[in-house]
C-alpha cells in the first residue's frame, strides 16, 4: 500500500487521499465481506428453516428481476422439481423466472406453496 495524504477539509476536519486502485480495493474487500456475513446469516437460517428473505431474493427485487429463481435456488430445488410440484411445465416456469411471463395466480400460489413462503415473499411485496 502506498503512503496515503491527508489534507485538512474546508469545514475542519482531514481528508484521506490515496491512489484510485487502492480505493477500489478497499470497496471490494468490504464487500466481499459484506457478501461473507450475509452468506452466513443465511446458512444459520437454512439450517433452523427460520423463515426470512434471502440476500440473493433481495439483490433480484432491488434490480427489478423475478424472484422465483432466488427462492428456488435458496430452497436447493431444480427448475424441474419445482415445476413439477408447482404442476405446470419447466417451460413456463423458465418463462417466470425470466420475467418473460409472470405466471397466473393461481401458478405463483402454487409456487410459492412449494417453496414455503408467502405469495407476498414471492411478488417482492414483502420487501417494502
Amino acid at each position: 500500500m502506498s503512503k496515503v495524504q491527508f489534507i485538512r477539509a474546508p469545514k475542519g476536519g482531514q481528508l484521506a487521499v490515496l491512489p484510485r486502485t487502492e480505493y477500489e480495493a478497499l470497496v471490494r474487500a468490504a464487500d466481499r465481506e459484506d457478501r461473507a456475513q450475509l452468506r452466513a446469516v443465511e446458512r444459520r437460517m437454512k439450517q433452523t428453516r427460520e423463515q426470512a428473505i434471502p440476500f440473493a431474493a433481495v439483490e433480484a427485487a432491488l434490480d427489478g428481476q423475478p424472484l422465483v429463481r432466488a427462492w428456488r435456488a435458496w430452497r436447493a430445488m431444480s427448475a424441474a422439481e419445482l415445476a413439477t410440484a408447482a404442476g405446470i411445465s419447466a417451460g413456463y416456469l423458465s418463462q417466470i423466472e425470466t420475467g418473460k411471463r409472470t405466471g397466473t395466480l393461481r401458478v405463483l400460489r402454487a409456487i410459492a406453496g412449494v417453496l414455503e413462503i408467502e405469495l407476498a415473499d414471492l411478488t417482492g411485496e414483502s420487501f417494502a
